[in-house]
Parts: C-alpha cells; structure tokens; sequence
C-alpha cells in the first residue's frame, strides 16, 4: 500500500480542529507509539519544524510543506519521503469533515496510521 486515508467528521468548529490537531502537545494523546512531539513555534506557518519522539526512542523531523488556515496543511519528513495531509471542511457552525492521508512517494506504507487513532483523535477534540 502506498498510501492511505480516513475521514471522519469531528464535533467541533473548523478552527478549534485544525489549532487541536496541529498543537504537538495533542499528538501523543491520539497517536499510541508517540511519545512527544515538538514544534519550532506555536501557531504554525509553512516552514515551521516539528519533531517527534517515538516511544522506542529515535526522533523524526518534519517541515509544513503546504499550509492554508483553517482548511488544510502536509507535513513532510525531512528526507522527503513520507508526506501527511491534513484536510478540513466545515460542514455547519459546530461539526468538521476531517480527512487525513499519508503516503510515500516511493515504496510502501510501512506502518500506515491505523483508523483506531484518527478515532482517539476524535474523541480528544471533542473532549477538550
């Protein structure tokens, strides 16, 4: 598999999804191997640098390559291989279509994002 989507519509108004899901201190909470990630500055723009920890220890960098307020943004990893997409429409005032994509411009999805988290995630935006 190359690459892989999930869409999903979160209760919540289009701003507080896409500020919740591009705050690193979310991602641990929605993502099970995560550990902790950080970014270089909080609110993001293109070129902002985030780095994350997994929870067997080794750090990955990624950059925003794409970024427009509020609808959409792709984070890249730094050696350019992998690519994760963040998409998002209001659907009214208070609900979101939430769609997320990864995939690998060569080779496989080595461990592609499985659909329990894009729940997790679900669950803490509506929750907070």
């Amino acid at each position: 598999m190359k690459s892989k989507s999930y869409t999903v519509v979160i209760n919540k108004p289009v701003h507080e999804v896409f500020m919740a899901s591009l705050n690193p201190k979310n991602t641990p909470l929605w993502i099970d191997g995560m550990a902790e990630e950080q970014s270089s500055e909080f609110p993001p723009k293109p070129g902002t640098k985030y780095r994350n920890r997994g929870k067997t220890g080794g750090w990955s960098e990624y950059t925003i390559t794409a970024f427009e307020q509020d609808k959409t943004f792709t984070l890249s990893r730094d050696d350019g291989s992998y690519h994760v997409k963040y998409t998002f429409r209001p659907l009214d005032s208070n609900q979101t279509n939430f769609e997320y994509s990864e995939w690998e411009d060569k080779g496989e999805l080595k461990n592609p994002m499985p659909q329990e988290a894009i729940q997790k995630l679900k669950q803490l935006i509506e929750n907070q």
